[in-house]
């Protein structure tokens, strides 16, 4: 992470540091949304893994795919279906997400690069430990209802 690090989340919206990184991050967005394409522009528009739990996550053939539930009470739930495309990097590699399927991992912050290619890169922080990165060539979506004894039943 480069922004929403552990440390910015332990922090709390409410310290002015906290504050700051937030606005540089939201600064950073504002710069690349133009550049946002080939899926990617989903991560800052439609997708939000906030809170999320990943359900599955599958890696062949340079595709990892993340099935996650997404949302709460008041937004209502849902099931993502997350398709990187044309992974040229992963931190760490497939074999190491485990952790994100062991319980109770939840899905905190995200944070969305460009990278000449064009490539993108999607950094993720988990609580209540780890995070992971992927840098990949292009993004699917599917989104489909879910409720919260879906998301129960993975926690």
């Amino acid at each position: 992470m480069k922004w929403l690090t552990r440390e910015w989340h332990d922090r709390g919206f409410s310290d002015p540091k906290s504050l700051e990184v937030w606005a540089q991050y939201t600064e950073h967005l504002n710069r690349i949304l133009g550049w946002l394409n080939d899926g990617a522009e989903q991560l800052v528009s439609t997708v939000h893994v906030h809170g999320g739990v990943v359900e599955s996550f599958n890696y062949k053939s340079r595709v990892l795919e993340l099935v996650i539930i997404a949302g709460d009470e008041m937004r209502g739930y849902e099931r993502l279906t997350v398709r990187y495309i044309g992974v040229q990097a992963m931190d760490p590699l497939a074999k190491g997400l485990d952790f994100l399927i062991q319980k109770p991992t939840e899905l905190l912050h995200d944070e969305v690069e460009v990278y000449q290619g064009p490539l993108y890169e999607h950094r993720v922080l988990c609580w209540p430990a780890g995070e992971f990165m992927v840098r990949f060539k292009s993004l699917e979506v599917t989104q489909a209802p879910a409720t919260f004894a879906d998301r129960k039943a993975i926690t």
